[in-house]
């Protein structure tokens, strides 16, 4: 009887909002949260039974109410508990704002947030949802704590930019990872990388920046991402101090990138050329408008200069040639890099 009733009260909130009220509540189930907030454990047990109870209600209202109130139940109410009663939660738009575009995307954030290593069938639903949809983003930090080898064997599906799933996996797997990412475009400092370098140790924190971002040695680029004569696009070769030569192309938005490692006697041959380029010679020369520009960046200088123009100069010619090769062989192995939507904004 007692859940009868509680059950009625739970479902006239939803409704109207008129059993748990306050000033600063501004949708249906902000009371209900505060009242579960301040109830005993036995009470709370309680209200957890009548959220199970409407996750399969009729009336979006109730299942809206009871999916934004999930995370307050849980425990007592577990990942596989909620996804039995839900069955397959849909991407239906929930009745009111409850922070997510769809109940699906709230129910997969709660549970991931909730579930252990032992909720099997709750974790292969969130695995599907992070190869499958746009709000993955913010499933993979849970993921990474979850099965941090499947994180590890699917990273190609994660942004780069979503730095937290490093802090989230087990330090033994954060090399691996990191490896199985690169090449690492270049950092962007801002606030919140900043903030998330210091979640770890100092020493942690040098260790894996240093895997990430090895010191460059030489910088090559070549064309125009924009340009609507340029087939190819914007084309850069970055040569790091362990000897990899990491390859990207971007034309129109998208982007292809691929890396591989050259030997000590062709590094030696590019630091030879380059060496022998008259350093007062690194500035803009010959650029005429439509000119195929190629920009070269070592010890901290830069010259920008016609490609062809370039190529009947000794020292520039060597390097650029030697360029052209690596051009042509790593375009072709180039894999498309999947950008997705929501991924960009997240550290």
């Amino acid at each position: 009887m007692h859940l009868t009733h509680l059950r009625k009260q739970v479902e006239q909130q939803f409704e109207y909002g008129t059993v748990w009220q306050g000033r600063d509540f501004v949708y249906p189930h902000d009371g209900l949260v505060q009242s579960i907030r301040q109830a005993s454990p036995a009470t709370r047990a309680d209200y957890a039974e009548v959220i199970r109870q409407l996750l399969w209600s009729d009336d979006l209202r109730h299942r809206t109410g009871a999916i934004a109130v999930l995370d307050e139940v849980m425990p007592p109410l577990t990942a596989a508990e909620v996804l039995a009663n839900l069955e397959q939660p849909p991407q239906q738009a929930p009745a009111w704002p409850i922070g997510d575009k769809d109940l699906e995307q709230s129910v997969a954030i709660t549970l991931a947030s909730n579930a252990t290593q032992d909720d099997i069938n709750t974790l292969e639903w969130l695995k599907t949802l992070s190869l499958e949809r746009d709000y993955a983003v913010f499933l993979w930090c849970h993921l990474a704590r979850l099965d941090s080898a499947w994180t590890v064997a699917h990273a190609q599906h994660v942004n780069h930019s979503t730095l937290a799933v490093i802090a989230a996996l087990p330090e033994v797997d954060r090399e691996n990872y990191i490896k199985a990412k690169a090449p690492w475009p270049e950092e962007e400092p801002s606030v919140l990388t900043k903030a998330f370098w210091k979640q770890l140790p100092p020493q942690e924190a040098a260790r894996l920046r240093a895997l990430m971002y090895p010191e460059k040695v030489f910088v090559y680029q070549i064309g125009n991402e924009y340009a609507s004569d340029d087939p190819v696009g914007l084309e850069t070769l970055t040569l790091v101090s362990d000897g990899t030569l990491s390859y990207r192309r971007r034309q129109r938005g998208q982007q292809w990138q691929a890396q591989t490692k050259i030997e000590a006697s062709a590094q030696q041959t590019l630091t030879t050329a380059l060496e022998a380029i008259d350093v007062s010679t690194f500035l803009e020369r010959n650029l005429t408008p439509g000119a195929a520009v190629v920009q070269l960046e070592y010890q901290g200088n830069a010259a920008i200069i016609d490609y062809y123009y370039a190529k009947t100069l000794a020292s520039y010619g060597k390097v650029i040639r030697q360029m052209d090769v690596y051009l042509n062989e790593l375009r072709d192995i180039s894999e498309f890099v999947i950008a997705p939507k929501l991924q960009d904004d997240e550290t």
